[in-house]
């Protein structure tokens, strides 16, 4: 997780206390706060930093170019906090996850706490994470701690059940099913071992999806470790980033994110962990995952077609829900070759399905319904027709030029047409004139 542009870099504002090296030194962690327009919440914060049972940890506050007084306020606070910060203002708001890559590479302990600005911390909870993270095993990952509720107005009210409560992130596989469900590791409060949480790399554009992008692409790497502590109180603020989301990018975000992680390598090792025996029941709590997080849409097809594809590429397509999910999508495009060989690899394992549950049109669901419509509306155009003098050109070099020499007046045909139809898919260049 990091962004290298040298432009957007050397254009932050950075400020290091004198005793920031110091804390460094002689702390295991750092802690991470990320910070945007937070004026009113800024006392409250800095509060519960000072009222931290253990101290002198380095600290590093980013300003996301706040339009208020943020960054003055920070500024302003008591030289024994300030003395061991780095108070850092980013040239323009990146999102928080934007925010946090361009200045990872300040990030040089083992693990990092972040602490977010409307939330309250209780005195106990970086006691609570350091403790934890001193006697973590080695694929210990992230280190979490319980959290409370309060309204925006900061009055504590009813906890809902915490996914983490019930989460069985007992193996890679579980934990992966647990939060693409429903994100189970709670970032507000958390440590992240920073070997396994700077390098992974994901699209920071957006604030729809990110937590838990991160999370499933971490879940071959090692273990979410909860602490059934309470030591904060998460704010419910409907402004917040992560809240204030059109309705679309809702659904864009997620559908983004979750076709990169179906995609991954990381999914791929998760999937080939797995014994045979447990590989049609995660199958289908994936797919099922898909839908809850999605809906059942277009979106959720799609994502759907992806996960059975690498799940078939990682059980050499032996698993029944995985292929048939497959035979399902691609029927609705075609009934050839692809499907065919699917069939054929489930008649071979010896596992296929009976011809009664052949796809019919009526059987489909209202999402294959729109899949279809949209297959329909978007076939993309040939790139191999042309006109019938650029044929015939070519038909005619092809007749009497010998392949050395075609190759040559080929090419100079092409780059000619190109300069004169440069939206043709034969327009290979891409670089811009000098």
């Amino acid at each position: 997780m990091e962004i290298k542009s040298e432009k957007l870099l050397a254009s932050r504002e950075i400020l290091t206390g004198p005793q920031y090296l110091s804390a460094l030194q002689t702390s295991s962690f750092t802690v991470f706060v990320g910070i945007y327009n937070a004026g009113a919440f800024l006392a409250k914060l800095l509060e519960d930093i000072e009222a931290q049972t253990i101290q002198d940890f380095p600290l590093i506050v980013v300003d996301n170019r706040s339009t208020d007084d943020s960054w003055e306020k920070i500024q302003a606070w008591p030289a024994d906090i300030k003395g061991r910060a780095k108070l850092i203002r980013n040239p323009i708001n990146l999102g928080g996850i934007g925010s946090l890559a361009l200045n990872s590479s300040e990030v040089e302990s083992d693990w990092l706490v972040t602490i977010h600005q409307d939330d309250t911390y209780k005195p106990n909870h970086l006691k609570v994470l350091s403790n934890a993270m001193s006697s973590a095993d080695h694929e210990d990952l992230v280190i979490f701690s319980d959290m409370g509720s309060q309204n925006f107005e900061g009055k504590r009210v009813l906890t809902p059940i915490r996914q983490s409560w019930v989460a069985d992130m007992g193996s890679q596989q579980s934990s992966f099913r647990a939060n693409l469900v429903q994100q189970s590791v709670s970032y507000p409060s958390a440590a992240f071992r920073t070997s396994a949480l700077l390098p992974i790399q994901i699209a920071w554009h957006s604030s729809s999806f990110p937590d838990t992008e991160i999370t499933l692409l971490q879940a071959s790497k090692g273990k979410f470790k909860f602490i059934p502590e309470l030591t904060m109180l998460y704010r419910m603020n409907p402004k917040s980033e992560s809240h204030d989301l059109n309705p679309r990018e809702r659904v864009l975000g997620p559908f983004a994110s979750l076709c990169r992680v179906m995609a991954s390598d990381s999914f791929l090792t998760i999937c080939a962990g797995l014994p045979e025996k447990d590989r049609p029941s995660f199958a289908d709590s994936v797919l099922g995952g898909i839908d809850l997080r999605l809906g059942k849409s277009s979106f959720s097809e799609i994502v759907k077609m992806i996960a059975s594809e690498t799940m078939a590429i990682a059980w050499d397509y032996s698993e029944t829900v995985s292929r048939d999910q497959l035979i399902r999508t691609y029927k609705l495009a075609e009934t050839g070759r692809t499907t065919k060989l699917l069939e054929d690899l489930g008649a071979f394992y010896g596992n296929t399905r009976s011809s009664k549950d052949e796809l019919q049109t009526s059987d489909l669901t209202e999402a294959q319904v729109n899949l279809v419509r949209l297959l329909d509306e978007v076939l993309p155009p040939s790139n191999t027709k042309g006109g019938m003098l650029q044929n015939a050109m070519l038909t005619l070099i092809a007749r009497f030029l010998p392949l050395n020499i075609r190759r040559n007046a080929v090419a100079f045909f092409v780059r000619i047409f190109a300069k004169i139809q440069p939206k043709s898919p034969w327009n290979l260049s891409w670089k811009p004139k000098n």
